[in-house]
């Protein structure tokens, strides 16, 4: 699995990880999704874009990181 935020880690250059050290979330960015099943690029600012949605969207339902810590709206958390 290769995994990208189009911050830190860029669609160019995909940071790969165990599939084992990934958390799921359930939701999904339908605009990413489909442009993908289409065959079509991602750029980095959609991603960028989709992570802070996510975010604000889990935020805005009162559910924060598991080990307690905030997110930024960059998608960078500590």
């Amino acid at each position: 699995m290769r995994i990208a935020d189009g911050d830190v880690r860029r669609v160019e250059k995909p940071k790969k990880k165990n599939v084992a050290h990934v958390r799921r979330i359930h939701r999904m960015a339908e605009g990413i999704a489909q442009k993908l099943m289409e065959g079509g690029r991602v750029t980095n600012a959609e991603l960028r874009h989709a992570v802070r949605m996510l975010l604000e969207a889990q935020t805005a339902n009162g559910q924060e990181r598991e080990q307690g810590g905030t997110c930024d709206g960059k998608g960078r958390c500590d």
